[in-house]
């Protein structure tokens, strides 16, 4: 180095030595300097190629798509591609793929563009402009004005007090399109609903009101196109449902005594200046048909005949029921039921006729013009059943329990099932012209008349009982005829689960014991062979049920015919013995309907043991409450 030596006089020989190691060797360039960095690569002046095959198509009135090949660059590479319309010097797009949108444009209208290349230069180098591209965006659709058909076959049909459905046929249109309808309601210039199908639901009417209607069709031109009006359809909302109908009871004739365990209440055919009272105990008790009456004298006494214990309200035998002849008092008999004694069979069910005579203090029964119609051995002392009614077609009909027990164990198949008893059973005999040689004929449209044989000596047979109308049953505890349609209307008391209400028809079977309601029913322990079979596929479902939870011991009613309740007017009333409750059910019911356990407004509750109903001549109701008193039925 030439500065070494204007130094090393100074420096000492250590410092020296130093010095020269860190200037290098003798062979550097620029002995004690860094090398000069390399010179700069030189700047990036080509162009990208042009973009290739540029393609223009239209898609719409108002957009064409554009696409091309990718450009190359040698150099810094290709960034992107700036979009140019109509020879235009500014670009309307810069972009990075190889195609491009162009948006917003006229329709019917020619347009054309090129495309070119830009590099990551600085400053970019732009290629040449690519080929020209033109297309011409679509033609507007033709105007549409030419509305939809007119909708046809309009129908207007009320559902309820508020509420109204239209329905009509599809228009047609041959533009655009049919979008929708428009509904117009009593020639209203507004439109009340717009629909896309082709009925509608008009709510919020008033009650018993007419309103009419048009329907309008329109398309999806802009604007709409709407046709003309639909032929007029009317319709009447349905009157407004009654108010809900909440029944009690009114004790009647309180003036005179408490009865003594009475189980049925009944007029003269035709005549309402009197009740009967029938006792369990033996006694019907007559009285005159006036509120404040405070007197009653005996009609018939068979308390000596009975087979029961006349001090029990719970022992199911007695005097059960009692039925006057049509024309009574011209035919002056009437029939009793009874649990009776017969030599060599015991315990027997008994239905008798009886002629009234008068005794100078009025008409009565007397006990010794008894004619026994039949008797049927009954093998246990419940299940008796006992109602006796006559039917519009003036046959008698009788209904009578199982034989009793728990299950109907007699037989492999039970007594209600068994169609050589009578036991389980309703019968229908007809007792015009009986004698004591005949009792009674068997009328020829029962559904077992053709076997010749009557089973009754003890209630059995070998054949089929001609006797039986319908069978099937367990305890049929009180029935009885609609006056106006003739349906014959009962209730049968359960074993442990149900409560049923049946509308018995000739030749029904009703369930039991193949069925407690709607249940199979399967016998307790010691089991019973089940032989139901096809008895289970002609049993007939109730028209009603209810469970333990509402009451344990139905009792049959009346359809309902009276005046004094019109809102009950054609409704099934019945009751429950145990607990009391009063329910009304529709005659139209569909079975089968299972009552609710929760709120029921057809339920009300009366505090009575409902031993039956009653229905007087105008046909308002009565219960009989077996404590004693009598209560007519009547709206809160």
């Amino acid at each position: 180095m030439r500065v070494v030596p204007r130094i090393a006089g100074r420096l000492s020989a250590p410092a020296l030595v130093l010095l020269l190691a860190s200037c290098g060797g003798d062979d550097s360039p620029n002995p004690g300097f860094p090398p000069p960095p390399p010179p700069p690569p030189p700047a990036d002046t080509t162009p990208p190629t042009a973009p290739g095959a540029l393609t223009a198509n239209a898609t719409s009135t108002t957009q064409i798509n554009l696409t091309w090949t990718a450009s190359t660059d040698a150099g810094t590479g290709v960034a992107g591609y700036r979009v140019f319309r109509n020879a235009g010097a500014t670009a309307i797009a810069t972009v990075t793929t190889t195609n491009y949108s162009d948006t917003g444009l006229t329709a019917a209208t020619l347009y054309s563009y090129t495309v070119r290349a830009f590099d990551a230069a600085t400053p970019a180098n732009e290629s040449a402009p690519s080929t020209a591209a033109s297309a011409t965006t679509n033609a507007l659709p033709p105007v549409d004005t030419t509305p939809p058909t007119v909708p046809g076959g309009l129908t207007a049909t009320a559902s309820s007090d508020t509420q109204i459905n239209l329905a009509w046929t599809a228009s047609t249109d041959a533009g655009a399109g049919v979008a929708g309808y428009r509904v117009f309601r009593n020639g209203g210039a507004t439109a009340i609903a717009t629909v896309t199908t082709t009925n509608y639901s008009d709510t919020g009417l008033t009650a018993a009101t007419m309103y009419s209607y048009t329907v309008r069709a329109f398309d999806a031109a802009t604007p709409a196109n709407v046709s003309g009006p639909s032929a007029t359809a009317s319709a009447t909302t349905n009157a407004a449902p009654p108010p809900p109908l909440v029944l009690t009871t009114q004790r009647v004739f309180t003036m005179l005594p408490d009865f003594s365990q009475p189980i049925a209440m009944l007029q003269e055919p035709g005549n309402s200046a009197r009740w009967y009272v029938v006792q369990k105990t033996g006694s019907v008790r007559v009285f005159d048909n006036t509120a404040n009456v405070t007197t009653s004298r005996e009609f018939i006494n068979l308390g000596g005949r009975l087979n029961s214990d006349p001090n029990s309200s719970t022992d199911e035998r007695g005097l059960l029921g009692m039925a006057f002849h049509p024309n009574y008092p011209t035919n002056p008999r009437a029939y009793l039921f009874y649990t009776g004694t017969e030599p060599g069979l015991g315990l027997v069910d008994r239905v008798s006729e009886f002629r009234m005579v008068d005794n100078g203090q009025g008409p009565i029964l007397d006990p010794a013009t008894e004619l026994v119609l039949f008797n049927v051995d009954d093998p246990e002392g419940n299940h008796n059943g006992g109602n006796i009614a006559f039917g519009p077609d003036n046959m008698l009909y009788i209904g009578i329990g199982d034989g009793g027990g728990g299950g109907d164990v007699h037989g492999t198949i039970g007594n209600g099932q068994l169609l050589t008893t009578l036991l389980g059973k309703v019968l229908r005999i007809d007792v015009s012209a009986a004698t004591m040689a005949q009792t009674y004929t068997i009328p020829p449209d029962n559904p077992f008349a053709n076997n010749p044989a009557r089973c009754n000596t003890s209630g059995t047979g070998a054949a089929t009982c001609p006797e039986i109308y319908a069978y099937g049953l367990r305890n049929p505890w009180r029935w009885s005829f609609d006056r106006v349609s003739g349906e014959l209307w009962l209730n049968d008391v359960g074993q442990g689960a149900l409560e049923e209400v049946d509308r018995i028809v000739s030749g029904g079977n009703y369930g039991w014991r193949c069925f407690e309601g709607t249940n199979v029913y399967t016998q307790p322990p010691p089991p019973q062979p089940d032989a139901c079979g096809t008895n289970r596929a002609s049993s007939i479902a109730p028209v009603a049920q209810y469970g333990r939870s509402l009451g344990q011991s139905t009792t049959g009613g009346f359809v309902y015919r009276g005046s004094a309740i019109p809102n009950l007017q054609g409704r099934y009333v019945f009751g429950d013995f145990a607990t009391g409750n009063l329910w009304n059910i529709s005659r139209t019911t569909t079975p089968t309907l299972t009552l609710p356990t929760g709120a029921d407004p057809n339920r009300a509750s009366t505090g009575l043991q409902i031993a039956s109903f009653a229905q007087d001549t105008d046909g308002e109701l009565y219960i009989v409450h077996l404590g004693g008193t009598l209560h007519r039925i009547v709206a809160q």
